[in-house]
C-alpha cells in the first residue's frame, strides 16, 4: 500500500508546529531524523494492516452468515411448503364439504317449494269442489 507524501506528514504530524498548552504559542518541532521518519512510517502501515485484516475477518464473518442464512432459508421454505400441503388437504375436505351442504340445501328447498305447492293446489281443490255440490243455504224470505 503506497500512500502519498502529504498523507504520510499529516499522519505523522511532520512539519505542522506544536501548540503548547500552557501558553499557546506555536513551539516549532525539530525535523525528524531517519529512523524516527520510518519508525512512524511502520507503525502508521502497521494500524492499517490491523484495519485490514479486521476487515477481512467481519467480511469473512458476514458472509459465514450468509451461507448459514440461505442453508436455514432452505429449511424454512421446505417446512412451510409441508405446511401449505397440509393446509390444502384440509382446505379441500373443507371445499368437498361446502359443495355437499350446498346442492343438499338446494334439494331441501325445491323439496319444501314442492310439498308447498301440491298442498296449495289440494286445498284449491278441495275448496272447489265443496263449493260446487254443497248447496248454499237460502236466504229467509220476507
Amino acid at each position: 500500500m503506497r500512500l502519498s507524501q502529504a498523507t504520510l506528514q499529516g499522519a505523522l504530524n511532520i512539519g505542522t508546529p506544536q501548540y503548547s498548552a500552557i501558553t499557546g504559542v506555536g513551539i516549532p518541532m525539530a525535523e525528524p531524523n531517519r529512523e524516527e521518519f520510518l519508525a512512524r512510517l511502520e507503525t502508521v502501515e502497521a494500524r492499517a494492516e490491523t484495519r485490514f485484516v479486521e476487515l477481512s475477518a467481519k467480511i469473512d464473518r458476514v458472509a459465514d452468515l450468509v451461507a448459514t442464512g440461505n442453508s436455514a432459508l432452505v429449511v424454512a421454505r421446505s417446512e412451510f411448503k409441508n405446511e401449505l400441503d397440509s393446509v390444502r388437504a384440509d382446505s379441500k375436505f373443507t371445499r368437498w364439504t361446502i359443495i355437499i351442504a350446498i346442492v343438499t340445501s338446494i334439494l331441501a328447498g325445491l323439496a319444501a317449494l314442492w310439498v308447498t305447492q301440491s298442498n296449495l293446489l289440494a286445498a284449491f281443490q278441495i275448496n272447489l269442489a265443496l263449493h260446487q255440490t254443497a248447496p248454499t243455504p237460502e236466504q229467509p224470505k220476507k
